[in-house]
């Protein structure tokens, strides 16, 4: 029976495009993004072209490396999504809810604490699990993932999402196997790692994630594609149904 709801957070759960995009203008000292579309093309372009971090977008910007400290106080802040954020209650009680992220655990849950949505999550993974997990990782030092990603410690890099590491370790941490549950995300890393986790995968296409599924697919296609809230629960609640039906 599908129980068990895993979502990723950056570009999901939160709206963090228009802080990337305000941090981007603020670099460049003009408005080059005017909307979130002209800022989703550039990000999808980027990730299309070797993944998502940093440095690569400085670098397609044709700035210093030396600005992501600027970049990274920017991204602190960032506000749930108001249609998600009002249907948690709802979804609580039919889904154990949990958050994989590649982000920093404690950031996340402050972020929730903040909008008091902490307390529908039984469990919120992050880079910090990777530590606890392995004992490889120096938070400060691994910082450096953010801004170039050939960087950091290659060991931890490996861990995280598109690898199933994280997936998999939320759901021991829930006690639930993978045909108990769908993982929902905007990147393609988010698709390869619920793929290669064997979750059932839910693509985000609303204006606050990151990547346009309408125009990429690239080699992992997810099972569902969204474009709205209420699509997605739609989605996830069918699949319950049918999973109750088949049990």
């Amino acid at each position: 029976m599908i129980d068990t709801l895993l979502l990723d957070y950056d570009g999901f759960m939160v709206d963090s495009l228009d802080s990337w995009r305000e941090a981007c203008n603020d670099l460049l000292t003009y408005e080059r993004f005017s909307s979130k579309s002209d800022f989703r093309t550039f990000l999808s372009d980027v990730v299309n072209e070797g993944g998502l971090s940093i440095s690569l977008i400085l670098k397609k910007l044709g700035l210093e490396d030396e600005k992501h400290v600027f970049f990274r106080r920017k991204l602190i802040d960032y506000k749930p999504n108001p249609i998600l954020m009002d249907e948690l209650e709802i979804l609580n009680k039919d889904f154990n809810l949990a958050i994989v992220s590649n982000s920093f655990r404690e950031l996340i849950k402050e972020n929730l604490k903040r909008y008091d949505l902490l307390k529908y999550f039984s469990v919120i993974i992050g880079l910090e699990d990777i530590e606890e997990e392995i004992g490889e990782l120096n938070l400060m030092e691994y910082f450096s993932y953010f801004n170039d990603a050939k960087s950091g410690n290659e060991l931890v890099k490996d861990l995280l999402k598109p690898n199933p590491f994280l997936i998999n370790l939320a759901l021991s941490y829930l006690g639930k196997k993978p045909e108990n549950a769908v993982f929902g995300g905007d990147m393609p890393s988010d698709i390869q790692a619920g793929k290669r986790a064997g979750l059932r995968t839910i693509a985000a296409n609303w204006p606050e994630s990151f990547y346009d599924w309408s125009k990429h697919y690239g080699n992992c296609k997810p099972d569902y594609t969204v474009n709205s809230v209420e699509e997605l629960l739609e989605v996830v609640r069918g699949l319950k149904q049918t999973s109750l039906i088949r049990s």
